[in-house]
């Protein structure tokens, strides 16, 4: 459940801030397998950014990138989409009952 409390504190995350959102229902046979359909997606759009930041913003954007698809691989979602912030040393993961586009800032 998304909490009041949550919403408010996100201002507060250590930028720069990787957000994440993806459709990872599973009922869409390019979810499952050994490599999901939505992790395919988060890095087909991840190198789309990579490409367009400064050199100073690649290496924290590569390593909250790592630590996100790290998350999904050992947290595979059992929900209809996901949505990721992480930022510093954190990360609020929301796993939503309802589909989302995929998108990545």
């Amino acid at each position: 459940m998304l909490k009041p409390s949550v919403i408010k504190s996100l201002p507060a995350f250590a930028g720069p801030v990787l957000s994440v959102y993806l459709d990872t229902d599973q009922a869409k046979k390019d979810n499952r397998g050994l490599k999901p359909g939505y992790l395919i997606r988060l890095e087909s759009q991840a190198k789309t950014i990579s490409q367009t930041l400064s050199l100073d913003d690649q290496e924290p954007f590569r390593k909250q990138l790592l630590e996100t698809e790290a998350y999904l691989q050992n947290h595979p979602p059992r929900c209809q989409g996901i949505v990721i912030f992480a930022g510093g040393k954190r990360k609020e993961v929301f796993r939503l009952q309802v589909p989302v586009e995929d998108e990545v800032h």
